[in-house]
């Protein structure tokens, strides 16, 4: 697994095709990289769109042409994994505006998956809640008071601009405090509000998940 955002540009190569032990100074020791780890198995690479255009050239080679070439060698070598990977932007978007490759993107899109934002699937919102609850119990050891009927449906009928991740920290809030779960909601339901005012756009344009699967010899 490699995300794409959380590792600098000038270090995510390195971190995919590997280096030789003596491609960078003080460097000693030679590192396979997570293309070749990944030999016969799979590599998920999350947040993809924000990977460079350099290496995104890159690796549009290793999925043609099945080789992979470490930082600091002249020789590539042969790795055979499945690739798949993830975006919360726009990548049709972003292929139009030149920030992501047109030929790079047809590769990976051979087969996707589209997650829609929570606010369209309400009807998973009490099976999320059930099991975030759970995990938050287990991981403060905290008792929870069960969450009533109201509860539930106030918190089924707001529409999550933030996704399973604010939900997340709604429920997370509910277990530690144990208290007023719909004043909670009320609160979020407010900082919310301020940020459609500081940014309307930030919270009315939510971008769909995007997971692009294809099995490559790489």
């Amino acid at each position: 697994i490699a995300n794409c955002a959380a590792i600098p540009s000038e270090l995510l190569e390195n971190e995919l095709f590997g280096h030789t032990w003596d491609a960078y100074t003080g460097s000693r020791k030679e590192r396979a990289g997570l293309l070749g780890a990944a030999d016969q198995g799979t590599i998920f690479l999350d947040e993809i769109a924000e990977m460079s255009p350099l290496l995104q050239a890159k690796l549009l080679r290793a999925v043609e042409y099945g080789d992979a070439r470490k930082v600091g060698s002249d020789i590539a070598r042969e790795v055979h994994v499945r690739l798949i990977s993830s975006t919360n932007r726009d990548l049709l978007k972003a292929r139009r505006d030149g920030a992501f490759r047109d030929d790079l993107y047809d590769r990976l899109a051979a087969y996707t998956i589209t997650v829609p934002p929570l606010r369209e699937r309400k009807e998973d919102i009490p099976y999320l809640m059930l099991h975030l609850i759970q995990q938050v119990q287990k991981l403060y050891g905290r008792e929870v008071f069960p969450f009533t009927a109201e509860e539930y449906r106030a918190y089924v009928e707001y529409d999550w601009p933030g996704n399973v991740r604010e939900l997340g920290n709604a429920i997370t809030r509910a277990v530690l405090g144990c208290t007023n779960k719909l004043e909670i909601l009320e609160e979020i339901k407010a900082e919310d509000g301020k940020k459609m005012h500081l940014d309307r756009q930030n919270v009315t344009t939510q971008k769909m998940g995007v997971v692009a699967c294809l099995n490559i010899k790489v």
